[in-house]
């Protein structure tokens, strides 16, 4: 029985190669690389830092299937235009977000806080502790919506 299956989405390399890596001989795989580095150089800066922090969020495990994807890219976007957006998140960033996806600021913080929970439990332990190092404790799990976004930005060097 012959069948076809297509993957699509942003995986770095490691990963990618290693799920390749593990199937038997008899399988085909097509992978297509995209170079981040090569679209900087063609002037295209602007861009290439949305794709840094979707690989980013990608390597942390939140894929985009989940709502808080978005909410956390345009949430670094305004942090990295306003770096005092993120001392008062809930009566300035989730306002600002609700206001833009036309929902409540409670969903905001909600989606994206489900979004951390799900990094946190299927995400790269290596990128997790090289961006948040020691700083979150394993008695109180995950960072705040609040640290997580610091830390992103921080590491983002916003």
């Amino acid at each position: 029985m012959n069948q076809n299956f297509a993957i699509l989405g942003m995986f770095d390399r490691n990963s990618i190669m290693s799920v390749v890596n593990k199937q038997p001989s008899s399988y085909k795989f097509i992978v297509a690389v995209v170079n981040s580095e090569a679209k900087a150089a063609e002037g295209f800066k602007g861009e290439d830092v949305k794709s840094e922090e979707k690989e980013l969020l990608n390597n942390l495990g939140i894929r985009c299937n989940l709502l808080g994807y978005n909410y956390i890219l345009d949430a670094l976007k305004m942090i990295r235009e306003n770096p005092d957006s993120l001392r008062n998140i809930t009566k300035e960033l989730y306002p600002e977000l609700a206001q833009i996806y036309k929902t409540q600021p409670c969903n905001i913080e909600r989606a994206i806080r489900h979004a951390i929970e799900h990094a946190w439990n299927i995400g790269n332990i290596d990128l997790k502790n090289k961006i948040f190092g020691y700083t979150v404790s394993p008695e109180k799990g995950r960072p705040t919506n609040g640290e997580f976004l610091a830390a992103l930005a921080h590491y983002l060097e916003y």
